[in-house]
């Protein structure tokens, strides 16, 4: 057959556009692969456990606030009502993160910071992971931590980490109040795509066990059959005496493969929360640029059946058959476009390790995990290769062998409609895909830069232990004030602002009981963090008893200025509204408590730098300090711009792995633009010369070439209008705040995809446009 000598021929006759159409398809491919790669690793989330399909979580879907957090006592009478329930196990998602210390041989300390969850002993009957060294049963006992593997090997290299002293200090000291700890075991390290991190597991200290008034844990069941589930659910709510304990409600369970995906989760600072909507568009974008690729190829094939007619009649005329010359015809495209898709699978390797290290998708590709997907994209590039070259060779062998004596000839009009349609489609698919990014990236850039309300460039921030906090704040604060870039320093208990969630609490207002988000600051916290009170007064010093609430719990729910019916203390005063959470949630009722900034439960450190401050001193200025305090603990000082890159990281790696590849669509179709160009003006060569013979000028030269593609363009954008328009209004209702779909986005797009058109189709006419008439006609 000659496959081989056809390819060789091709790219030896028209090298630019060959390599042009055969780069565009290996990158398509490679987006192809890496964007699958990344949806599998979100769809297999939490599926790494054996039989995790009977592992549930405990939910109270009639709690307005952490419907999913339960007291102990509470968790352990669900997990002994049935003897359905083959394990259950208690886990605490709010030890934060601890700061470990280990004594080195020769007397230095070294420190580490890492999170840590306490656990109750049957946590790895529920989940079935493995233990590599030690004993299970390190759960048991108080003082014994279990760590990962990942960890063990950063603490103690090859040395066996079992039976090792550590010192263990967390900004929670209502937690882990001890603070000597024993290594009791190791387990193997859990895949990223997890609710469960690789986290220090601690067990649960005896005086939160058996309580039914402090919710700080989540429940997970290991069930002996999933059918059971909601036998399990109605013989637990019919037992349980619900009139003793009035706010706590009937429970529900919820599958733990269910919960990444989960649209009724609300505890986004808890669960590691997907968008299965996401997950479709990158899905969807995916099949789009291998769309685009192949309809550059498949244009490019279009464009070279004139040019290949003489070739094919001559071989006729030798004897060929039809059907083995349109055999080779289909063999030669699927082919091309079966090798070009090996080449994107080893190039999806390297590529996949690049974008995890900018934090673009969060697993390499690897053929451990992707082979099938490596698999399936080779042989069904393969397939749509032979299909896509059914037209060209059905073409290029219809007609009867005499056109061999006629020369070159160009392509029917039925040839000529389908590239236009395919290009069509082309620019339809780039011009949806840039209006969505378009928005995408509005909406990233409100949230990131809108969203808090207050001046946070001037903020910088600390966290401290338990214990640091509770010796040391004072010391900490008077000495940072001292530093000429520093205003003023406070403290409070959570990152505000900079998170969904916060520490619940209830309260009466005549009468009336509202559920609340509490958090506990310093007297100077408002003054700090730039909030306006806007009635009533500030908190006046480390034993105020009042409290301040935010405006949407006075406008929403009546609260306003005087005492509370159920607590001692009063509302002093309503600071102006900002966004305490993320631009994802509905505005929330918070209230502050002001407490002594030398107590244990204000580990967040807020450092207001003044204007015009070196950011490099003053950081650095801020570690010196807090290195006096201990000398071992690793610094991090972070500015706001850090916490909401951290809250909202699952729409910046969304808006980026879109950017990237919406690009790539874009590129694609200008490739596929340009190689078209090559072929328009190889036919038009004659037609232009005899033009200029008339008196064409370089001006209606160019816009001889510019015509047709501008209404190209302009139905193209038709078409992509309105599934565009769509596809952002459905993505943009995800949020409570979100931007309005204006008209100009769209506007601008459509501008900017006809000038970079419009420029890529002027420099190529205006090449042949310089050509003398008598070259150009000599040449035909």
């Amino acid at each position: 057959m000659e496959i081989y000598n056809n390819i060789k021929t091709l790219v030896r006759k028209y090298p630019i556009p060959v390599i042009l159409n055969i780069m565009g398809l290996v990158l398509a491919f490679t987006a192809f692969i890496m964007i699958m790669a990344y949806v599998r690793f979100e769809w297999n989330f939490d599926r790494c456990y054996p039989k995790s399909d009977c592992i549930f979580k405990v939910d109270m879907p009639k709690v307005s606030f952490f419907r999913s957090i339960l007291p102990t006592g509470y968790a352990e009478s669900i997990i002994h009502s049935s003897a359905h329930v083959k394990a259950g196990t208690m886990f605490c998602p709010y030890g934060g993160e601890a700061y470990l210390t280990v004594t080195e041989a020769d007397g230095n300390r070294e420190g580490y910071k890492h999170k840590v969850n306490l656990v109750s002993p049957d946590f790895f009957d529920v989940f079935g992971i493995e233990v590599l060294e030690g004993s299970r049963d390190a759960l048991l006992k108080p003082n014994q931590l279990v760590i990962p593997e990942s960890l063990a090997k950063r603490m103690f290299g090859e040395e066996s980490p079992v039976g090792k002293p550590v010192r263990m200090e967390s900004k929670s000291a209502y937690f882990l109040q001890l603070s000597d700890w024993q290594v009791g075991a190791v387990y193997k390290d859990v895949p990223g795509n997890t609710q469960l991190d690789n986290n220090i597991l601690a067990p649960i200290p005896e005086s939160l066990l058996g309580s039914f008034d402090c919710s700080n844990f989540v429940c997970y069941l290991r069930l002996d059959d999933p059918e059971n589930a909601l036998l399990v659910e109605d013989e637990f709510n019919r037992k349980f005496d619900f009139a003793r304990y009035p706010y706590l409600s009937p429970i529900h369970l919820t599958a733990l493969q269910d919960i990444y995906f989960n649209e009724n989760e609300i505890e986004t600072q808890v669960f590691k929360l997907g968008d299965r909507m996401q997950s479709y568009l990158l899905i969807l974008i995916a099949v789009l640029i291998v769309f685009v690729g192949m309809f550059n190829f498949i244009n490019f094939y279009i464009s070279l059946m004139p040019l290949r007619l003489r070739g094919v009649n001559t071989r006729k005329i030798l004897g060929a058959t039809v059907e083995m010359l349109r055999l080779e015809q289909v063999l030669e495209v699927g082919c091309i476009v079966g090798l070009t898709s090996l080449v994107a699978v080893g190039l999806s390797f390297p590529a996949s390790g690049w974008f995890v290290g900018l934090g673009i998708i969060q697993e390499p590709v690897s053929m451990e995990s992707d082979g099938w997907l490596c698999a399936v994209t080779v042989c069904g590039a393969l397939l749509v290769g032979m299909v896509a070259g059914l037209y060209p060779a059905y073409f290029v062998t219809s007609f009867p062998t005499a056109l061999l004596l006629k020369g070159n000839y160009g392509l029917t009009p039925s040839g000529r409609r389908i590239k236009s349609v395919l290009l069509v489609i082309q620019y339809a698919i780039a011009c949806s895909l840039m209006v969505f990014i378009a928005f995408v990236y509005l909406q990233n850039r409100m949230m990131m830069h809108s969203s808090t309300k207050f001046d946070q460039d001037q903020l910088a921030i600390v966290e401290l232990t338990s214990e640091m906090a509770g010796k040391q704040s004072s010391w900490l604060q008077e000495t940072l004030r001292q530093y000429p870039e520093v205003e003023d320093v406070a403290f409070a208990t959570e990152y505000v602002g900079g998170q969904d969630s916060y520490s619940t609490w209830g309260m009466k207002w005549k009468g009336e009981e509202a559920e609340t988000y509490r958090i506990w600051c310093s007297p100077n916290f408002f003054d700090v963090m730039g909030i306006r009170i806007i009635e009533g007064r500030n908190f006046t010093g480390d034993t105020d008893s009042g409290y301040i609430i935010n405006a949407f719990l006075r406008d929403h729910y009546g609260v306003g200025i005087g005492p509370l019916s159920d607590l001692d203390g009063e509302i002093v005063g309503i600071c102006e509204e900002v966004a305490f959470t993320s631009a994802r949630k509905e505005k929330v009722p918070i209230v502050f408590s002001v407490s002594s900034s030398s107590s244990h439960n204000l580990p967040i450190v807020y450092i207001r730098l003044k204007k015009g401050f070196d950011a490099v001193t003053a950081v650095t200025h801020i570690r010196q300090t807090v290195a006096r305090m201990d000398a071992a603990y690793p610094v991090e000082v972070k500015f706001y711009d850090q916490l909401l890159n951290s809250l909202y990281q699952r729409e910046v790696r969304f808006g980026t792995i879109l950017l990237c590849f919406s690009l790539l669509a874009v590129v694609l179709s200008l490739v596929g633009v340009f190689a078209l160009v090559i072929f328009d003006i190889y036919y038009k060569r004659k037609e232009i010369a005899l033009r200029k013979v008339f008196g064409a000028e370089f001006t209606d030269i160019i816009g001889l070439g510019l015509k047709p593609y501008f209404w190209l363009v302009c139905i193209a954008f038709a078409l992509a209008l309105p599934f565009s328009w769509w596809m952002v209004s459905d993505w943009l209702g995800n949020f409570a705040f979100r931007i309005p779909v204006t008209p100009v986005v769209f506007i601008l797009v459509f501008i900017l995809m006809q000038i970079l058109t419009a420029v890529l189709v002027s420099v190529m006419y205006a090449t042949i446009a310089r050509e003398v008439p008598r070259d150009s006609l000599s040449a035909e």
